[in-house]
């Protein structure tokens, strides 16, 4: 093995850092992959070569450390769609093994591209997961981290129950806050004072509102029938990269955060669910849609959105989301 290399490196001065297909090391007796790096004379001229082995063992016990849930996976693989090494539920791969790998992988890889994120069925396993993508700097390999649907969706689950009770919470502080106003209406005529009580008494509903939108941990915004933002809250601004400084009362909610849908097509008024919310005032919930942030990635979302009625007519939506990566 030492010599597999040698050739190469002596030859061609700029060639960097060598790695081998993984081999079968003659003394270990394990699966390993050789990596190699030119040394140079002080006069620039080819002194040898130094090289390391690392057992795909050692990927493997990485790999162990990570929580990625019960049915979480995280894969090596090499340009021929070769498993290196791989962790997924208890099982280990720490030999080179060929396996039928999904349409959604396999365009990735031949597309060339270093990061990307896609929902498929595993070919090693058969679970559905949403997958993270990421190619090893410009070395033949690149990493696969897919978290199952079973273990994301129990905690979104349970997170939906509670954003549910949060939601309404905020419905009926928003009753409230219009019936003490439409109180407070009717006794001006008897009293100034306790108009100025009533008053005092929808500000506090107001404030025990947006107590409630700035807590909780999914992220909240309204938008009107034109689409145009009414509220948005903190955890939103989070997750879309926006400024808590930021000014966007009244800018486009769609334009600020959506862009493409999990087909990678476009996603426009017509097609987008907030939208169709708006026009039948139909509630919906999804779990395989796109945002945008503000510096232009992606990053999946499930969400959920309900149509806000007022005497029969809709008036816009509220929407609740989840970053699910």
């Amino acid at each position: 093995m030492t010599g597999l290399f040698f050739k190469q490196l002596r030859d061609d001065p700029q060639a960097g850092l060598v790695i081998s297909e993984p081999l079968m090391g003659r003394a270990a007796l394990k699966w390993m992959v050789i990596l190699a790096r030119r040394v140079n004379n002080p006069d620039g001229s080819f002194g040898g070569d130094v090289h390391v082995s690392v057992t795909l063992n050692y990927f493997t016990e990485i790999f162990k450390s990570l929580n990625l849930g019960p049915n979480g996976a995280v894969t090596l693989f090499d340009d021929h769609l070769t498993i290196i090494s791989r962790y997924a539920s208890g099982s280990l791969f720490s030999e080179p093994t060929k396996v039928k790998t999904s349409p959604e992988l396999n365009n990735l890889v031949s597309s060339k591209v270093h990061v990307g994120t896609y929902h498929a069925k595993s070919g090693a396993d058969g679970i559905e997961r949403i997958f993270a993508y990421r190619r090893v700097g410009n070395l033949p390999f690149f990493f696969v981290v897919g978290l199952a649907e079973d273990d994301y969706l129990t905690e979104w689950r349970q997170d939906a129950w509670r954003h549910s009770l949060l939601t309404l919470l905020f419905a009926l502080s928003t009753v409230l806050a219009a019936w003490l106003l439409h109180v407070g209406w009717r006794r001006q005529v008897r009293s100034s004072t306790l108009l100025k009580q009533a008053m005092e008494e929808v500000e506090v509903a107001n404030a025990q509102s947006e107590l409630i939108l700035a807590s909780a941990g999914e992220g909240i915004y309204g938008i009107d029938t034109a689409g145009r933002l009414l509220f948005i809250n903190p955890a939103a601004r989070r997750s879309l990269g926006i400024s808590d400084d930021a000014d966007i009362t009244g800018a486009s909610a769609h334009s600020l955060n959506r862009h493409r849908d999990i087909d990678g097509l476009p996603c426009t008024d017509d097609t987008c669910l907030v939208q169709q919310i708006i026009r039948d005032g139909i509630a919906r919930r999804s779990e395989t849609e796109f945002f945008l942030r503000q510096d232009g990635t992606q990053f999946p979302v499930e969400l959920s959105g309900n149509a806000m009625v007022r005497e029969g007519t809709c008036t816009g939506a509220v929407v609740i989301f989840k970053d699910i990566r």
